[in-house]
């Protein structure tokens, strides 16, 4: 199971979320991306935008690994 983040919105705690439930509800406009979260162990607030691009690296990983394997390359 995945660590819990808090969620916040202009300085107020929306409620504690997964990382994975946080990014589909920012897919799915429920947040946005200038909406704050932080690690229930941590202080430091990110915005929401930083945890949906880190969700999208292992996607971008894994097109790369199937272009390469294809004998394709593509420009890092």
């Amino acid at each position: 199971m995945t660590e819990p983040i808090v969620i916040s919105r202009d300085g107020v705690e929306l409620g504690v979320l997964t990382r994975s439930e946080a990014i589909e509800l920012l897919q799915a406009g429920f947040l946005k991306s200038t909406d704050a979260w932080r690690s229930e162990t941590s202080m430091e607030w990110l915005p929401l935008a930083v945890l949906e691009s880190d969700a999208a690296l292992p996607l971008a990983e894994s097109i790369k690994k199937k272009l390469s394997g294809a004998g394709q390359s593509i420009a890092d």
